[in-house]
């Protein structure tokens, strides 16, 4: 029993060590489409960069 225990475990905590690096690969990702992803960030900075540079 104890051994079908710590079977179950390592396959657990195999599992979500995949799905969490698997997950944080995508939303990497993500950010780093402009233009086609889920996740919208705003350059602020390069903005005030070109505002700065144009006066």
């Amino acid at each position: 029993m104890r051994a079908a225990t710590l079977t179950l475990l390592a396959l657990l905590i195999g599992f979500s060590l995949s799905i969490t690096v698997a997950l944080s690969l995508a939303l990497i990702a993500d950010i780093d489409s402009p233009r086609a992803g889920l996740i919208r960030v705003q350059p602020l900075d390069l903005t005030r960069l070109l505002q700065s540079l144009t006066k």
